[in-house]
């Protein structure tokens, strides 16, 4: 009896956790039915690319598969998972979001990553794992239900943020604890290795590859000008914007974004979004028009 107490809320939770309204990552599950072997543009990566690139704006057609937090193993296992199916593909669009370049996956996303994507988890779940699942499930349960969450509508899986930045140097600071308390130094070179994998896939399949710096507001800025991870990383950025196979881009340009185009000191809104977009465009169609590497500048 006492086993039934604990399997059977444990198998509602995973029900549940599975369905296309428990979260974004879900809803976007139903692409990988209906539009992927159509994609010819796809995006991957964290939330930086995930409220900034609306596919629907692109010339050729697009899907939008990054994630909150995606860390850069899921998106090469992405790839090497429905290359396959997506024999139109063509481009690859991924931020450098250094950030991402110090995290480990959460106990959370390694479930959802294989119950929606079906990718296989970094490291296997362990039984201690589902208490972590049991608590997120029911916090999402009582946000869908009581909380008053920003409404968020995903157009070919592009996540619509409507709220203004105030340019607050707080919030910015709060942002910035939060995001350094779940780096660590010993993770880059494995996190380095994973982008490089999700790279040279793409090479090897004549996907050519977009890699792009995302936006952030003036004051995130300001506040990482002494980072110690932002240092650490700069080298390996001078090496993605000297392979001749990669198309390297930096758009955090404050001149152009303003903070007026941001809802959070990191993510740009609907209006940030709708400028990145249109500018990701135009590098689309640039780089349409241009022959593919020899073999011999391949990543």
């Amino acid at each position: 009896m006492f086993s039934l107490c604990i399997l059977v809320p444990l198998c509602l939770l995973e029900w549940w956790m599975r369905q296309p309204a428990s979260s974004k990552m879900a809803n976007k599950a139903v692409y990988l039915k209906e539009d992927i072997a159509d994609c010819e543009a796809l995006v991957l990566g964290c939330s930086h690319a995930q409220t900034s690139l609306n596919p629907q704006l692109f010339s050729q057609h697009g899907l939008n598969f990054s994630s909150d937090a995606q860390p850069y193993y899921y998106s090469y296992k992405f790839l090497e998972t429905y290359l396959p199916r997506m024999d139109r593909l063509r481009t690859v669009i991924i931020p450098a979001t250094y950030f991402f370049f110090f995290y480990k996956p959460e106990q959370v996303q390694e479930f959802l990553y294989s119950a929606h994507w079906g990718l296989l988890p970094q490291r296997a779940l362990e039984i201690e794992d589902y208490s972590a699942l049991f608590a997120h499930g029911i916090w999402a349960s009582i946000l869908n239900v009581f909380g008053e969450r920003e409404h968020f509508v995903l157009e070919n899986g592009w996540e619509r943020a409507e709220r203004v930045f105030d340019g607050s140097s707080e919030n910015t600071k709060k942002r910035i604890g939060y995001l350094h308390d779940v780096m660590a130094d010993s993770l880059l070179d494995q996190n380095i290795q994973w982008f490089n994998h999700l790279v040279k896939i793409c090479l090897d399949h004549n996907i050519r590859v977009i890699v792009f710096l995302p936006p952030m507001s003036k004051e995130m800025n300001h506040q990482l000008e002494t980072d110690i991870y932002r240092s650490q990383i700069q080298d390996y950025y001078a090496t993605l914007r000297q392979n001749p196979a990669i198309s390297f881009y930096d758009f955090n340009n404050n001149e152009i974004f303003a903070d007026s185009l941001f809802c959070d000191p990191d993510h740009l809104n609907v209006q940030g979004a709708n400028l990145l977009s249109n500018m990701m465009k135009d590098k689309l169609e640039i780089i349409s028009g241009m022959s593919f590497p020899n073999q011999n500048q391949l990543f």
